[in-house]
C-alpha cells in the first residue's frame, strides 16, 4: 500500500514538471479466453531503453528494427497465472502515432502495439500477475499506467476505462514490482446487469440524448392554433401524446442499437454526432413554433434511429460471443429505457401543470427551447470542426446540476398551480 501511494505521488510530481518524462499507457481488454492489450510506447524513451548510447528514431524502430522490437517486448512482458504458470504473449500490429498533449505527456510520437496475452488451459483470464519492465529496466524515471479498457462482466467500456495501477521502479531499492490484476467474476447475468447500469449511465451522462427528448416533450401537452402553439389540450391528450413520442423514440433507437451492435449497420461516429445535434436543433425550433405539428411521433422515431447508432457504438467494439452480445443489447437497452422513464416521470407532471398556465409556460417553453437551439448549434460547430467551445462546456456544466433543475421546475409548476387555485 505504501509503495502504491509513493508511485502515485511520484507520478503526480512528474506530471507537474515543465517537460515531463513521457510515460507508457497500457490498456487491457478482458476476454473470456485471454486479454487483448494495447501499449502506447513513447518513441524517445523506447529508443533510449533499447540502445542507450544511440537512441533509435521512429523510422528505425518501425522499419529495420521492427522484428527485434517484437522480440524485445516479448522478453520484457511476462504475465503469470496466480499459481505461477506462464502466459503466452503474441505481438500483433504496430503503428506510429503523433501525440500532442502537453499537460500529461508532452508532444511526442507513440508506437502503438497490440498484444494478445493468452493464459494456459484452465487458467482464469481475470486473475493474473503482470510482470512488465519495458523501457523502465533502463530508464528508471519511466512508468507505465495500466487501465482496464473493456471488461464486459463489470461494465467497463472504452468510453470509461478503469485505472488499476502504475508499474514503476521502486526508488528505495530500484526494483520493479509486478502488478496484480484481480477482477471479480460475475458471470453472464453479472454482465447483463452491468450492461443495464451502463445503459442508465450512458443516458444520465448523455446530455445531448436527454436534451433531444426533453425539448421534443415541451410542446406535447399543447394544441396547435394556426401556425403557433395554443392552449393546454387536456391531461388525457397530453399523456397520450407524451406516451406516443416516448414509445416512438424507444422503437427507433432500439432498432438501430440492435443493427449497429451486431455489425449489420456501421456509420462513422462524427456524422452521427452531428446529426444528433441537428435533431436537437430541429426539435428546439419546433418547440418554439410548430414546424411538424401532429407529426412528433414520426419525427421522434426517425431521430431515434440516429440516436440508436450512437448507442450501438458503445457495444459494437466489445467483441462478444452471441450469448453475451444478446444479453448486452437487452441489458443496455433496458438501462436506457429505465433512465429515460425516470427523467420523464420526474419532468412530465411539471410540464403538464405549467402548460395549464399559458403565460408562465410560454416563458419556460420558449426560453428552454432557445437555450437548446443555441447548444445544438454550438455542438454542430464543435463536432464538425473538432474544436470545443465555451457554450457546449457551459451546457455540460449546467446538466451536472440536472436534479436541481428538475426540482426547480417542479417547485415552479406546483407552486404556481396551487397559487392559481387559491385565487
Amino acid at each position: 500500500m505504501k509503495s502504491t501511494a509513493l508511485f502515485l505521488i511520484l507520478f503526480a510530481v512528474n506530471a507537474l514538471l515543465a517537460h515531463p518524462s513521457p510515460n507508457t499507457l497500457i490498456f487491457l481488454d478482458i476476454k473470456a479466453d485471454g486479454v487483448a492489450a494495447e501499449l502506447r510506447l513513447p518513441v524517445s524513451e523506447l529508443g533510449t531503453a533499447i540502445r542507450p548510447t544511440a537512441p533509435r528514431t521512429a523510422d528505425e524502430l518501425m522499419g529495420s528494427f521492427k522484428d527485434s522490437l517484437r522480440l524485445y517486448l516479448q522478453a520484457h512482458i511476462t504475465p503469470l497465472s496466480m499459481d505461477g504458470q506462464k502466459w503466452s504473449v503474441e505481438v500483433g500490429d504496430m503503428q506510429l502515432e503523433n501525440v500532442s498533449n502537453t499537460q500529461e505527456r508532452g508532444t511526442l510520437q507513440d508506437i502503438i502495439v497490440k498484444l494478445w496475452l493468452k493464459p494456459p488451459t484452465g487458467a482464469n483470464s481475470r486473475q493474473f500477475i503482470l510482470n512488465y519492465d519495458v523501457v523502465m529496466h533502463q530508464v528508471v524515471t519511466h512508468s507505465a499506467l495500466v487501465s482496464i479498457r473493456q471488461d464486459w462482466e463489470t461494465g467497463v467500456v472504452a468510453e470509461h476505462p478503469a485505472e488499476v495501477g502504475i508499474i514503476a521502479v521502486e526508488p528505495r531499492n530500484n526494483q520493479i514490482f509486478p502488478l496484480v490484476i484481480s477482477l471479480e467474476s460475475k458471470g453472464l447475468w453479472g454482465g447483463f446487469w452491468s450492461m443495464v447500469g451502463l445503459g442508465r449511465k450512458h443516458i444520465s451522462e448523455g446530455t445531448d440524448h436527454l436534451l433531444f427528448l426533453l425539448v421534443l416533450l415541451l410542446a406535447a401537452p399543447l394544441l396547435v392554433s394556426g401556425k403557433k402553439w395554443g392552449n393546454f389540450g387536456g391531461t388525457r391528450y397530453a399523456f397520450m401524446r407524451l406516451l406516443k413520442i416516448i414509445t416512438a423514440f424507444t422503437i427507433g433507437h432500439s432498432l438501430t442499437l440492435l443493427a449497429g451492435a451486431v455489425g449489420w449497420l456501421r456509420l462513422p461516429s462524427q456524422p452521427i454526432e452531428v446529426l444528433i445535434a441537428f435533431s436537437i436543433l430541429i426539435s428546439a425550433i419546433h418547440a418554439i413554433r410548430p414546424i411538424f405539428p401532429n407529426r412528433e411521433t414520426f419525427v421522434a422515431a426517425g431521430f431515434g434511429l440516429i440516436h440508436g447508432l450512437a448507442f450501438a457504438n458503445t457495444l459494437s467494439d466489445l467483441d462478444l460471443n452471441a450469448t453475451a452480445m444478446t444479453l448486452s443489447i437487452l441489458g443496455f437497452n433496458i438501462g436506457i429505457e429505465l433512465q429515460q422513464l425516470l427523467v420523464v416521470a420526474l419532468t412530465v407532471p411539471s410540464l403538464i401543470l405549467l402548460s395549464q398556465q399559458p403565460k408562465i409556460y410560454d416563458i419556460v417553453r420558449i426560453g428552454s427551447a432557445t437555450l437548446a437551439a443555441l447548444a445544438a448549434s454550438a455542438w454542430i460547430i464543435e463536432r464538425i470542426s473538432g474544436n470545443s467551445n465555451f457554450f457546449t462546456e457551459g451546457v455540460e456544466s449546467l446538466f451536472a446540476y440536472g436534479r436541481w433543475l428538475i426540482l426547480a421546475l417542479a417547485v415552479l409548476a406546483f407552486g404556481t398551480y396551487f397559487l392559481n387555485k387559491k385565487r
